[in-house]
Formats: C-alpha cells, sequence, structure tokens
C-alpha cells in the first residue's frame, strides 16, 4: 500500500510540472458530502426511511482542457459510507462539458472508475459512476471556487468479521468454548446524492 501511495505522489507531481508549463491543464481539489438513498445486496435492501445512509468524500482530479467547452481526465480519492461502514479509494476518469456558450461557468460532468483495494487501509474494492452538474465562480484567472451536485452509484465487496466470543460474551444465559472468527463477504450497491464544494486552479 505505501507503495502505491508513493507512485500517486510522484504522478501528481508530474502533473503539477507539467501544468506550470501548460495553460490546458487545471485541476480540482473538492470534499462532499453523501445524501444516501439506497443500500442493496443479495441480503438487504435498504433506503434512507429504514437508515440514515451517509458519507464523504475527498477527490483530486487533474483536467485536460481539450477545448474553451470540453475536458478530460483522471482523478483519485477518499469516500467513506455510514451505516454498513466502509471506505473506497476510487481511482476514476472524468468528463466535464460547459453546454451554454453564454454561460460557461456552468458544466456536466460524468465519473466512471474503480474502487482499489487497500489491505491494511481496509478499504472496498468495486466499480464506481458520478454523473451531475458543477459552477465554478473564478476569483481569478486560474482559481475558482466549484460547487458539484450529483448522483453516485457505487458497487462495494466489503468484508464483515463476526467473533463469536465476543457474541456470546452479550448472551449471559449461555456459554460457547470454543471461540472463532468468521468472516463474510457482500457486494452490495449504494445509491446516494452527493453535494460537493472544493477549488479549481
Amino acid at each position: 500500500m505505501k507503495k502505491n501511495v508513493l507512485s500517486i505522489i510522484f504522478i501528481v507531481l508530474g502533473i503539477i510540472s507539467l501544468y506550470a508549463q501548460d495553460n490546458r491543464f487545471s485541476f480540482n481539489l473538492e470534499m462532499g458530502s453523501f445524501y444516501g438513498l439506497k443500500d442493496k445486496s443479495d441480503y438487504w435492501d435498504y433506503t434512507r426511511d429504514d437508515l440514515d445512509l451517509g458519507g464523504a468524500s475527498l477527490h483530486f482530479t487533474a483536467y485536460y482542457n481539450i477545448s474553451d467547452r470540453m475536458s478530460a481526465g483522471l482523478g483519485i480519492g477518499l469516500d467513506k459510507y455510514t451505516n454498513f461502514d466502509f471506505n473506497t479509494c476510487p481511482v476514476y476518469a472524468s468528463f466535464r462539458y460547459e453546454p451554454l456558450e453564454n454561460a460557461q461557468n456552468l458544466a456536466v460532468f460524468a465519473d466512471l472508475g474503480y474502487g482499489l483495494k487497500g489491505g491494511d487501509a481496509d478499504f472496498a474494492k468495486g466499480a464506481m459512476s458520478d454523473i451531475g452538474a458543477s459552477y465554478t465562480w473564478h476569483f481569478c484567472k486560474k482559481m475558482g471556487l466549484v460547487l458539484k451536485l450529483g448522483y453516485n452509484l457505487k458497487f462495494a465487496k466489503t468484508q464483515e468479521k463476526f467473533d463469536m466470543e465476543e457474541y456470546m460474551k452479550d448472551e449471559s444465559s449461555h456459554y460457547f468454548p470454543n471461540s472463532f472468527v468468521q468472516y463474510s463477504y457482500f457486494d452490495h450497491t449504494r445509491q446516494s446524492l452527493f453535494l460537493g464544494a472544493g477549488l479549481e486552479f
């Protein structure tokens, strides 16, 4: 995992060095909040009426400006989902387009990627996608404040630990002499709305 983190850092530094020489590159650093709508697997199907589904995210995206109104890029993020708690580290491709010629601060975007499995960091692997709209207030030529609103779809394979000894301690009328730990794996789908804010530079 440490090697992966170092590799990502060197890649980001390389991109930033290119950006310093070429104005066609731009970067977004954003924090967001998830408003969960549904979490489904083969064993459950919960909506927000059943559980307070939520979460938070931190994403970094490097864009190449194909034209004045169209950009494509790559990004990496840290996403935390609550109630059925799990974390993901998505690496994704992003596409951004400004559909209105007279309102180029307004853009639509789509992200598509996959969550890296993190070993000791306990990241769940699985595909992800985002779709939504953003608005940017530029307070100088190369910097601006970005607001985002969109829909997030996350497929995650999570691991749950069951410790029989700990379970039996809570059952005062029983005693189980042979302790064991069992791990179960669940494939589930989380659907969320998200609101994000950050900097473009």
